[in-house]
């Protein structure tokens, strides 16, 4: 990755906690659809997503039981992070654009008050970015590190 795109995912990235934590405060979550705040259906819906369209359309073999164990621990170990913030929901690089060398964020359809830590990781493990995993450690750090200014 060069050195230019490292650079301008780092803005990108700082954009994005800053988004998410000033957005967080002006927001009314009830004009969220379907939901305002992403809660245990929520990540339930996105977990069984991942069950019916990746583990059953490629046959893997799973037990139905542990993994719905695994699901709820998960869920609420999910729901014990501050949800005080906006979770864009789909944050990936399909969903910036760039304007005059500047990063703007679209598609909102998602949004609710959420957990922050989402976001990112919708960013970092995206399968279309590619992003290696030295980098990932790198860009996450910048992340909490320009959350923490905001803050």
């Amino acid at each position: 990755m060069s050195d230019e795109v490292i650079s301008f995912y780092k803005r990108v990235i700082e954009k994005l906690s800053g988004f998410q934590i000033n957005a967080a405060k002006k927001l009314d979550y009830s004009k969220c659809y379907p939901t305002a705040k992403f809660d245990k259906q929520s990540i339930m819906w996105d977990l069984n997503y991942f069950k019916y369209y990746f583990l059953k359309l490629a046959k893997i073999d799973f037990d139905e039981q542990k993994l719905e164990n695994d699901f709820n621990t998960l869920t609420n170990f999910l729901l014990s992070a501050d949800c005080n913030y906006f979770l864009y929901r789909n944050f990936n690089s399909r969903n910036i654009m760039i304007k005059n060398g500047e990063p703007y964020f679209i598609d909102y359809h998602g949004g609710r008050k959420g957990a922050f830590q989402y976001d990112i990781a919708s960013l970092l493990f995206s399968s279309k970015a590619d992003i290696p995993f030295s980098l990932r450690e790198e860009f996450l750090e910048h992340y909490i590190v320009s959350a923490r200014k905001i803050k």
